[in-house]
């Protein structure tokens, strides 16, 4: 009688170790894990594909990405290849990689031995942490070009810093976009109390907005963050009625047109 109390007791910590096993991933990790991705600039493009060639998500900074640590296969750890692109600069290229965290080599000692280390954790992929856990990629100034021949890129692409060292062709003649003479301005948005958040979250999620015939050169934000100023071009002012309605909840406008600089 005392044989069959001692297996029976013998059975029945067998299981509930294998139910203690079997639940120990789900409390030292996940089996996907969040990777928040930016760039400077923003707005540049996200390809990331896994280790089989298979692209896995397509999108632009900033964004945060959920990844699968492992394919569901016996040690079958995942890695991906992030490239971050935007017309004009350089593109990165990040690799992502899977290895076994802290958790699952200290809280197996203690609690799973083997059969965590051999079978519950190497199934599931809540064992790997992916690293880098945030990529920030600085894509530089404008690529240049090797071979001496010509890039061309949208205004918007130009870096904030080179700007100003633009010049026109020919100094003598009006400002053109194609054949079309364009005037400049300077828009002066004031933000509306606590809306500067919601400005760059719908930044984000839509762009500028502007119409085809209104230009983005430039803009600098205020030291008290409460106002931007932002050159633009355009051949029409009502262009300015057509974009202006998209901000006006958050925002109010001033334009101002602009005249040839004094002469030296």
């Amino acid at each position: 009688m005392s044989e069959i109390y001692r297996l029976t007791r013998f059975v029945c910590l067998l299981m509930m170790s294998a139910a203690m096993l079997g639940g120990c991933a789900t409390i030292v990790g996940d089996k996907t894990q969040l990777i928040p991705i930016s760039s400077e600039p923003d707005l540049a493009s996200i390809v990331i594909v896994d280790e089989k060639g298979s692209q896995v998500f397509k999108g632009t900074t900033p964004t945060t990405v959920t990844l699968a640590k492992s394919d569901g296969s016996y040690w079958g750890k995942k890695s991906y290849t992030v490239t971050i692109t935007k017309p004009g600069y350089s593109s990165q290229t990040i690799p992502i990689t899977a290895s076994a965290n802290g958790w699952y080599i200290g809280g197996n000692i203690i609690f799973g031995g083997i059969i965590g280390w051999f079978i519950v954790d190497p199934f599931n992929g809540a064992m790997y942490t992916l690293s880098p856990k945030q990529i920030e990629s600085d894509l530089g100034q404008q690529a240049s070009l090797a071979d001496g021949s010509i890039a061309i890129v949208l205004i918007e692409d130009v870096p904030p810093g080179l700007r100003a060292q633009m010049r026109r062709l020919d100094q003598s003649a009006p400002f053109v976009r194609g054949d079309r003479p364009m005037a400049r301005y300077m828009v002066i948005e004031q933000f509306r109390e606590n809306c500067l958040e919601r400005i760059y979250e719908r930044f984000h999620e839509r762009g500028r907005m502007l119409p085809e015939d209104l230009y983005y050169l430039d803009s600098w934000l205020a030291l008290d963050g409460r106002r931007c100023f932002q050159l633009m071009e355009t051949e029409r002012f009502e262009s300015f009625a057509e974009w202006t309605p998209h901000w006006s909840d958050l925002a109010e406008f001033e334009i101002v047109e602009l005249g040839d600089k004094p002469a030296n």
